[in-house]
């Protein structure tokens, strides 16, 4: 009896990018240690010779950016940026007084495009 072969679908590509994003980020919160070898090669003769060669060791910080951006997004309620105090009015009732900064971030990357192409810079 022949055995049906089975054929495994191809990953998403917005998953696989997804991963990827997770795994950079884990790497920028938690540090990173990365190895570079340098090999220089001289010719002798018309043959290829190894001249010197050089490993170096780079240690890569926490990156303190992604970590807040990692600890505002996973548990927004702990970690907001700017707390609200609690006599604010809340947002969008047009309490907001000309020239008091405006709050962008519940905006989509599409609005904020829009935004910067209505008001150009002079």
């Amino acid at each position: 009896m022949k055995k049906e072969k089975t054929i495994k679908p191809k990953d998403d590509p917005m998953e696989s990018l997804l991963r990827q994003a997770r795994a950079g980020l884990a790497r920028l919160v938690a540090g990173d240690v990365t190895v570079e070898e340098k090999k220089t090669y001289e010719y002798v003769s018309g043959e290829q010779h190894l001249k010197s060669e050089v490993t170096t060791s780079k240690t890569h910080l926490p990156d303190l950016a992604t970590i807040v951006f990692v600890l505002t997004n996973l548990d927004p309620a702990r970690w907001r940026a700017k707390p609200v105090p609690e006599s604010a009015p809340p947002p969008g009732d047009g309490a907001a007084a000309q020239g008091d900064p405006i709050d962008l971030s519940s905006l989509s990357e599409e609005a904020l495009r829009e935004l910067l192409n209505t008001y150009p810079n002079n």
